[in-house]
């Protein structure tokens, strides 16, 4: 239990590095917003330097990054882990076998429709109805213009990705660990009584 999403990422390279979880994450993200970049321009960070490193090494060169106040993390122009792309950096890190994204979408089924904020960045071959997330790399000075860059000179793994309306989403199975955010800078105080309900109900902080 955190209360910015950008919290998240660290607990998870915590727990890691401590054998409290065990990487690739099965992932569902329940959100009004996907997380993975869009608003921001960290994805050129991402693209242009952190793809070429080596995969292992990512988790520490984004933690020695790390923003030292909420203010700076809130810069869109700061090319860090944010409330807004932390899932796209931990898709960076080799954390995660697959990512489904749960919306808050008023329809009542996803019948294919995908949400307007993916960084289609990410998106395999750049198509934002493609069912896998790929971070590429890149040396090409592509930042700023529309489109996306012409010469790739990294690929990591593929990772599968679904987006669910909430209406239609069940789970297949159980879920090993709950991760949850209050978010107060971007939900009223009036969910608040949710929030200490969904921790009464599902949180149990004890084995961590």
């Amino acid at each position: 239990m955190v209360e910015h999403h950008s919290e998240v990422f660290y607990r998870w390279g915590e727990a890691l590095a401590g054998s409290q979880m065990t990487a690739p994450l099965e992932v569902v993200h329940v959100d009004a917003h996907a997380d993975l970049g869009v608003g921001g321009t960290a994805y050129a960070y991402l693209m242009s330097e952190l793809a070429f490193e080596s995969i292992e090494d990512r988790y520490e060169l984004l933690r020695a990054r790390r923003p030292r106040s909420r203010e700076e993390m809130l810069d869109l122009e700061n090319r860090a882990v944010s409330d807004g792309n932390w899932l796209m950096f931990a898709l960076a890190c080799g954390w995660l076998s697959g990512l489904t994204y749960v919306t808050n979408s008023c329809a009542e089924r996803s019948d294919g429709a995908r949400p307007n904020d993916l960084m289609f960045l990410l998106m395999q071959g750049f198509d934002l109805q493609a069912d896998h997330l790929q971070v590429i790399g890149t040396r090409e000075d592509f930042i700023g213009r529309f489109g996306h860059p012409r010469v790739i000179e990294h690929r990591d793994s593929a990772v599968p990705f679904a987006t669910r309306v909430w209406r239609e989403y069940q789970a297949p199975e159980p879920f090993d660990v709950v991760c949850l955010t209050r978010s107060p800078e971007y939900t009223p105080v009036e969910a608040d009584p949710i929030f200490d309900s969904i921790v009464e109900r599902f949180i149990d902080e004890t084995p961590w």
